[in-house]
């Protein structure tokens, strides 16, 4: 895991519904254990928090104004069920390739890239002086799924595969930028505790994310839906038999 310790603010710019819209994000970061603050402008988007504890694999999404969280549980995971999905769901690997060109960014020296995927193209701004985390931020969110992938297809991927830490990304869509994402402060210091904890006095909702469960209960209503079909056009051929007697 990183061994980064402190935080990192960032900023989203993205349109929605034809309106400009930001978000803040301030993440704190120790090992294996992630604290995010999220902040919106948009109306009734007020923002919101979330804690991921790798050590214990759970993820916390705390609602401040209602004193309650609810904790996500990942511990029941099945990879198997995941793995063939994912190979059902496999997409085209991205282009992804290096400009040339540097950019210094809040004192880090960051190369330039490029990637192509889905009709849209990113260019990124990284350094290598921060890449042991972001390789640390995308094994703890990849835990989250309990997701292995050998193929490496999200780009996002691809940068933790070369050490390398985004601070800075440009997505145009046909010649247009639709999003760009910046970190605008890094602070490396001793995170207490207490900011990877549940919060004490809040109402706990529990939910055991059982992927394997949840998969074989769609097969299952699949097949019964298919089953029903079937029964039916059995019925409707019978009928159509005996009426041509």
């Amino acid at each position: 895991m990183a061994q980064f310790k402190g935080s990192i603010d960032m900023k989203i710019s993205h349109t929605m519904d034809g309106k400009p819209e930001e978000v803040l994000f301030t993440m704190f970061v120790d090992q294996d254990k992630i604290a995010a603050k999220v902040k919106s402008d948009q109306p009734g988007m007020g923002g919101g928090r979330f804690i991921f504890r790798g050590d214990k694999m759970v993820l916390w999404i705390v609602d401040d104004a209602e004193r309650n969280y609810f904790e996500i549980s990942f511990n029941n995971q099945d990879t198997a069920d995941e793995t063939n999905l994912e190979e059902e769901m496999k997409v085209p690997k991205p282009t992804f390739k290096k400009i040339g060109k540097t950019q210094t960014i809040l004192g880090y020296k960051c190369d330039e890239w490029r990637v192509e995927h889905d009709g849209k193209v990113s260019n990124i701004w990284a350094t290598p002086k921060l890449g042991d985390l972001y390789d640390g931020l995308v094994k703890s969110f990849g835990q989250m799924g309990q997701k292995k992938r050998d193929d490496d297809e999200d780009w996002q991927s691809e940068l933790a595969i070369m050490k390398v830490f985004p601070l800075k990304i440009v997505t145009s869509e046909n010649g247009k930028v639709t999003e760009t994402q910046e970190v605008t402060k890094i602070e490396a210091k001793a995170v207490p505790a207490s900011t990877f904890e549940a919060p004490q006095g809040y109402a706990k909702q529990s939910f055991d994310l059982n992927m394997q469960k949840l998969m074989k209960e769609m097969q299952e209503q699949m097949d019964k839906m298919k089953k029903e079909q079937e029964e039916e056009e059995d019925k409707e051929d019978e009928a159509e038999d005996d009426d041509g007697v």
